[in-house]
């Protein structure tokens, strides 16, 4: 499966979501990437219809107990749930490709463990 899923958000800024055989990663003003998760670090990707700033702390790029996001609005997201019980979460521009990402993730993930 030769999928890459990308997605452009637009804040103050653009932040580019992209998820592939590498895994998921987030870059943003024009490729500084901030968050780097290998297909290997987590158990399974979900779609999220909505997440809102306040449950994680606000906009950004969040780091707390329970896991990590980064969130520039109130919308959809994929939220991986990783190997060491907490999760990350980042916003998508629409829950298609929060789903979309979803899936490849984990179609990755699976031919990854057979």
């Amino acid at each position: 499966m030769a999928a890459v899923i990308t997605a452009a958000l637009l804040a103050f800024f653009v932040a580019t979501v992209r998820a592939d055989a590498d895994g998921l990663s987030v870059r943003v003003l024009g490729g500084w990437r901030i968050v780097s998760i290998p297909v290997s670090d987590f158990r399974v990707a979900t779609a999220a219809r909505e997440i809102y700033p306040i449950q994680y702390g606000g906009w950004g790029y969040r780091i707390s107990a329970w896991g990590s996001a980064f969130v520039v609005r109130t919308g959809p997201a994929v939220v991986l749930h990783l190997a060491g019980g907490k999760d990350f979460v980042v916003n998508t521009d629409t829950l298609q490709n929060a789903e979309r990402m979803a899936a490849v993730l984990n179609g990755y993930k699976t031919a990854a463990a057979g």
